[in-house]
């Protein structure tokens, strides 16, 4: 947001420039009380060159205009401003009264409607910045010097014509061919532009400064009020901004522009649209994995870095403190202009958090006192992220030139790619679950936007764990031991100080003081994450790997229920809204429960064996599986209530976990769990049905559990559906035997969430004492 304010600051500060000296020339023509003479030629009613100014500066900055143009504009200028002086004249000697011009323009060069009294009274205004004197006056010293400032103005355009047009084709180019300027071969280029802007903003800011004139802040309201009332615009609105930004900028106060900070102001902003503009093109690169998106993006960062640093260094005490960020922060809030909605407490306490957690050079897991705002020691940790990730980002092309061992990868994107099951992505963002085994090629399933995300939450994963684990803190390098985790409390602290931003983000829903909707969520996460991910492990902690492949689950989640409500929408009656017509979402029983078996082909096509064993069954089959999954994700359970978007993502993510299970312990890939397979996955669970005995008292033994487990897997429902079943299965082992295909799997995750959230815990003890009881008797 700041850098796209900065850069139409600039570009509206040049072009204003440029106004500026257009109608400094239209001043100089008086409608004298006493006419000696008339206007020369040149300068006929339609305005002349003046009245060429608006297309010639479009033209300027689209670097369409070429160098005779430009020239010739100046030329014209300099020869109608020293012809007119020399043969017309105002009622008073050697001067032009502000009445008088303002009369005479509005009379032969601009209507009224544009050049309002009040405009012209803040153009006037300006007068003495630029040529010294009186706002009530232009002398014939002053056109003087309007013509010397004219000359400058010109070598200066001059100057920047060529990299004008040199930006302007690297735009088209990007924008048309994702072609790039080419590092090292190009940099000089680069460099040569961000010298010549830096040139001429030393100019700019040295004429503005000549006068030693300050620029009060009621004036530059009332100018942009003016200019928005003519253009409709709301340029207004940002002023506040813009005026505390250039205090922390530059210093100085938000009442006025003083005269000395014209230089340093112009060359922090020619520094921002460069940074920009960088940063522009990089967003029109082809492949996150191009070698020059990448070079431009760390130049742009870099570039960002030495603003910041400049900035902070301008602070009293080299600190931006919490106040002068909450300041700023509300400013944007007025504009609407928080990214996520946020309000200006929330983003200040992120703020905080971040650089309390993330950025302190004392401490990691957030132990050390605040330092009351960003130093020089944050953006340095800061910084170092950066490079971590950069590292990462680089060893994408050595792992897409075929180089998994390569040293220069790094080890924590090399880990996550070259996982049991490749964290792929179809065209349209859904995880295709790709194993390993399909391929020969490690990293055949992967493109470079995989690898690029892979990159991205991995680097995110790795430093909340760091941050949040005191463990992980401590250690020297955390890739060393990706198995360090977060622990259900550590996770609990992580949600609570960022919840803000996850609430922002819709991916909780409960509210901030809201302890138990944490507690549950919290479970959820860690259920979910420790059970049914490619690499869980069960261990009663989050790892790297469980962290990155959850988010990778959610976010795929996310995308196919956005096709599925992109395509289902289209179709009559199926769309659910309430009286006011928003809506509610998909009608599930005419609409959604029939259309996705019978648009599987399309809807559920990243799944590959889901497809295959739906496309064995018939839709009979299909409602008892997608039952299963209602009554797991849904508050309502399974229910003619419209399915919303976020029950439709809970619903499609619970499909990766059912093949993501099958992809883990379906050995003989037969679509069926038998014994032996329901046996390899005990262990996983085991933690967690322990903690689900221990959460009633029981001290459960593990026999007790494994036949718990295992008995799931005989119908899909738990013990307490036939408990007299269940006492004659713990009795028998000999004789157990399983069969188990998606439909039970689907079954027990339903029973199972059933559990965890009733009543039925309770029957936990009875069951346990029927067990230890026969058991002391056979003994």
């Amino acid at each position: 947001m700041y850098s796209k304010l900065v850069a139409l600051w600039l570009r509206r500060k040049l072009l204003l420039v440029l106004l500026l000296l257009g109608t400094a020339l239209q001043m100089s023509c008086s409608e004298y009380r006493t006419p000696v003479s008339r206007p020369v030629p040149v300068l006929n009613m339609k305005g002349g060159c003046v009245g060429d100014l608006a297309p010639l500066a479009g033209g300027f900055f689209k670097g369409q205009s070429t160098d005779f143009q430009v020239r010739e504009f100046w030329q014209c200028l300099d020869v109608t401003l020293y012809k007119f002086s020399q043969v017309t004249r105002g009622a008073e000697s050697g001067l032009y009264r502000a009445d008088e011009i303002k009369r005479f323009l509005q009379t032969y060069f601009v209507s009224p409607s544009v050049l309002t009294d009040g405009l012209f009274a803040e153009i006037m205004a300006l007068k003495p910045i630029l040529l010294g004197g009186a706002s009530d006056y232009l002398t014939q010293s002053e056109l003087v010097r309007l013509r010397q400032l004219m000359a400058e103005f010109s070598q200066i355009s001059l100057s920047l014509l060529p990299h004008i047009r040199q930006m302007s084709q690297w735009r088209q180019m990007a924008q048309g061919q994702g072609r790039l300027p080419q590092l090292p071969a190009e940099e000089q280029a680069l460099g040569d532009l961000l010298e010549t802007f830096l040139a001429a903003a030393e100019q700019v800011g040295e004429a503005l400064s000549r006068s030693g004139i300050a620029y009060p802040r009621d004036r530059l309201e009332s100018l942009v009020i003016e200019i928005d009332r003519i253009k409709g615009a709301q340029w207004s609105r940002w002023l506040p901004l813009a005026l505390r930004l250039k205090v922390l900028t530059v210093g100085g106060s938000e009442s006025s522009v003083l005269a000395q900070e014209w230089r340093p102001l112009f060359s922090l902003l020619t520094r921002a649209f460069h940074t920009s503009f960088l940063a522009g093109l990089v967003t029109q690169a082809p492949s996150s994995s191009d070698p020059s998106a990448l070079s431009l993006a760390d130049l742009a960062v870099r570039a960002g870095f030495d603003l910041a640093e400049a900035v902070v260094s301008r602070q009293p005490n080299q600190v931006l403190a919490w106040g002068q960020v909450d300041s700023l922060l509300v400013e944007f809030e007025n504009l609407d202009a928080l990214p996520f909605s946020l309000t200006a407490p929330q983003a200040l306490k992120l703020f905080q958090v971040l650089a309390e957690r993330f950025l302190s050079p004392q401490s990691c897991s957030g132990s050390s006192e605040s330092e009351g705002g960003i130093t020089q020691g944050s953006l340095s940790r800061l910084k170092a992220l950066y490079a971590d990730w950069l590292w990462g980002q680089q060893s994408i092309l050595s792992l897409l030139r075929g180089a998994p061992s390569d040293p220069e990868v790094h080890p924590r994107l090399r880990s996550l790619a070259l996982g049991p099951i490749a964290l792929a992505h179809d065209p349209q963002g859904r995880l295709r679950l790709w194993p390993r085994s399909l391929s020969s090629e490690p990293l055949a399933a992967y493109a470079d936007k995989d690898l690029t995300q892979l990159n991205l939450l991995g680097f995110l994963a790795e430093e909340v764990i760091r941050a949040y684990s005191p463990v992980a803190c401590s250690s020297q390098d955390l890739r060393d031991g990706a198995v360090m985790g977060l622990d259900k409390n550590q996770l609990e602290v992580v949600v609570g100080e960022l919840h803000p931003l996850l609430a922002a983000l819709g991916l909780v829903s409960f509210a901030e003081d809201d302890q138990q909707g944490l507690s549950r969520f919290v479970g959820k996460v860690f259920r979910d994450a420790s059970l049914f991910m490619p690499r869980s492990n069960g261990d009663r902690q989050i790892d790297l790997f469980e962290a990155v492949e959850f988010l990778t689950f959610g976010f795929s989640g996310l995308n196919a229920s956005r096709l599925v409500f992109s395509e289902l929408e289209a179709v009559e009656h199926c769309l659910r809204r309430d009286p006011t017509g928003e809506v509610l979402g998909l009608d599930p029983v005419a609409c959604l429960r029939p259309l996705l078996f019978a648009r599987r082909d399309i809807l559920l096509n990243h799944l590959s064996q889901l497809q295959a064993y739906l496309n064995e069954q018939d839709i009979a089959q299909w409602m008892r599986y997608e039952r299963e999954l209602e009554l797991t994700v849904r508050p309502s359970g399974y229910s003619n209530q419209p399915v919303s978007v976020s029950e439709l993502t809970e619903m499609m993510v619970m499909m990766k976990y059912i093949e993501t299970f099958f992809f883990r312990f379906d050995r003989d890939s037969d679509g069926k769990i038998n014994l032996a397979e329901s046996l390899k996955a005990f262990p996983l669970f085991l933690p967690t049905l322990v903690d689900l005995f221990e959460s009633i008292g029981v001290e459960a033994e593990e026999e007790l559990v494994r036949a718990f487990f295992t008995f799931l897997f005989r119908e899909g429902t738990t013990p307490f559906d036939d408990v007299e079943a269940f006492e004659e299965w713990m009795a028998k082992p000999e004789l157990w035997a399983v069969s188990a295909d998606r439909l039970i799997v689907a079954k027990i995750l339903a029973s199972l969430s059933e559990l965890a959230s009733s009543s039925m815990l309770g029957e936990l003890r009875s069951v346990y004492e029927k067990f230890t009881g026969a058991k002391n008797e056979s003994l």
